[in-house]
């Protein structure tokens, strides 16, 4: 929750968080699956963060296990169309994050 609360205040709020929740070490898989460094997450993320207005919303559900949890969320995002009007749509992702003996995120999957 904290993570959402860090996004929705800011990218220098979410990338702060970033920095003191995940291993340094960490993988993060994108939607395309492509595995990326923490410092390609978070170039990504701002760039991310740059183009589009996106609050994280709520979460419907997590599911712990082990060092494993799998979060259901929901998410709003303003797009700007080719005519300059605004595009709001609404959509939930699932991620699932892996962490380490010291509680940090050591891998993360959106799908």
């Amino acid at each position: 929750m904290n993570g959402f609360e860090s996004w929705n205040n800011g990218i220098a709020s979410y990338l702060a968080w970033v920095d003191n929740n995940y291993d340094s070490n960490a993988i993060s898989s994108s939607l395309e699956e492509n595995n990326r460094t923490m410092d390609e997450y978070k170039g990504n993320m701002t760039e991310l963060f740059n183009k589009e207005k996106i609050e994280k919303l709520y979460f419907d559900n997590i599911l712990i296990r082990d060092n494993w949890a799998g979060l259901h969320y929901r998410y709003r995002r303003k797009r700007k169309r080719i005519d300059n009007g605004s595009l709001i749509d609404f959509g939930d992702r699932m991620e699932f994050l892996q962490f380490n003996s010291e509680l940090k995120i050591n891998g993360s999957w959106i799908q």
